[in-house]
């Protein structure tokens, strides 16, 4: 005798069956100890290098959770602020039928929108971003980064898994809006204002290299106009950079105000008013060439 007599019955017996599940799902969603999995990802973020301090852990769009904010204060043992808030990470259902695990993430940092899409196991993840404000960024990290302002909008796209800059293999693409540094002091310097205009920078990166396809600015008190690459090393800011540069003042007065860094500049001066250089050294000890 057949189990089920119909086909209309078959589809009942399935039916039941999700729903089930569902209400299972769902059940365990909302019941789920979230103070104990908020303090397992932390711990997951400390092995990645990052000092991390997550906020209210609790279900969001379902599958998914949210946190009221992420507080990032160290990378690598380094000084770093950063917070995010709010933060949701989802888990979409079409992804864990499928068995290709992809999850989405989306929040507010720095005065600004981002949103990704990161596969757990491999293949290729996203991440965009709007309207993040540079000066935010200077604010939290004083210690580090000289003041700016401006804000900056893009893309990037990239190759899981990633474990070091190193093995970083992907492109970025970011507009840069009304770039500045200072007033203010950095260090011992005190550093007058000078405004960078806008701009973009474009790179990919493979193999242990990134290669900066196009860095330029316009607009404000120096035009520049760099390309070049890097070799991506462990860690980060000893790997080593060598860029060709082109500087345009707007004119004498913004000579005066970087009276240094022109000094440094000045046998590199061509006819027409411009100066070309080259960057080169690792990252903690930059140095111009001619």
């Amino acid at each position: 005798m057949p189990l089920v007599k119909s086909r209309p019955g078959f589809l009942a017996i399935l039916g039941y069956g999700l729903l089930g599940m569902t209400v299972f799902l769902v059940s365990v969603w909302f019941t789920f100890p979230y103070d104990k999995f908020e303090l397992r990802i932390e711990n997951e973020l400390a092995k990645k290098g990052l000092t991390a301090d997550l906020s209210a852990l609790s279900p969001g769009p379902f599958p998914g959770i949210k946190a009221d904010s992420l507080t990032i204060s160290a990378i690598k043992e380094t000084p770093f602020r950063l917070v995010v808030a709010p933060l949701t990470v989802q888990l979409p259902l079409a992804s864990l039928l499928s068995g290709d695990l992809v999850v989405k993430v989306e929040g507010k940092t720095l005065g600004g929108d981002f949103a990704g899409e990161i596969p757990l196991k491999s293949g290729r993840g996203t991440f965009s971003w709007k309207n993040l404000s540079l000066a935010k960024v200077s604010e939290d990290n004083a210690d580090l980064l000289p003041p700016v302002g401006g804000t900056t909008s893009g893309s990037a796209s990239f190759s899981m898994p990633v474990q070091t800059a190193a093995n970083f293999s992907g492109a970025v693409n970011a507009d840069i809006s009304s770039l500045s540094v200072g007033p203010g002091q950095f260090g011992l310097i005190n550093l007058a204002e000078v405004s960078l205009g806008s701009g973009k920078i474009n790179l990919k990166a493979g193999e242990g290299k990134a290669e900066i396809e196009n860095f330029s600015l316009s607009g404000g008190d120096i035009d520049i106009k760099s390309s070049g690459f890097a070799t991506l090393v462990q860690p980060l800011m000893a790997s080593s950079l060598d860029l060709a540069v082109t500087i345009r003042p707007a004119g004498s007065e913004v000579e005066r105000k970087l009276p240094l860094l022109f000094a440094v500049l000045a046998p590199n001066k061509s006819p027409d008013g411009s100066y070309t250089s080259k960057i080169k050294g690792k990252l903690q000890a930059l140095r111009f060439w001619r």
